[in-house]
């Protein structure tokens, strides 16, 4: 995924510091015990993007939530993830995965 945004560990992370972002609606990296609960996300035009694109996250819960995607396009985006749980979520199976190196939803 030679897309991710760099990291600019130096900066102050303005908004617009790293372009646009692959996901157009949640974007985490370097996050501990993310619950995302009833995430119901609607666009006004069709994006290509995934809706959650998810990095470095240890203890990820994806649960009860929609976002409209593109055929054939990820509900998520996965990179070191450990300890993903993915409940009632549309369009995608029920799953827990102890460690997820590189992958999708």
């Amino acid at each position: 995924m030679s897309d991710w945004p760099p990291e600019l560990e130096t900066g102050y992370p303005e908004p617009g510091s790293f372009g646009k972002l692959p996901a157009y609606g949640v974007f985490a990296r370097h996050v501990t015990d993310l619950t995302l609960d009833g995430i119901h996300l609607h666009t006004l035009a069709d994006d290509p993007r995934s809706p959650f694109h998810l990095e470095d996250i240890q203890g990820a819960t994806l649960d009860r939530s929609t976002a409209p995607r593109p055929a054939g396009a990820p509900l998520a985006r996965l990179k070191d993830i450990i300890h993903l749980q993915v409940r009632a979520t549309e369009g995608v199976k029920d799953t827990a995965k102890e460690r997820v190196a590189e992958g999708r939803l």
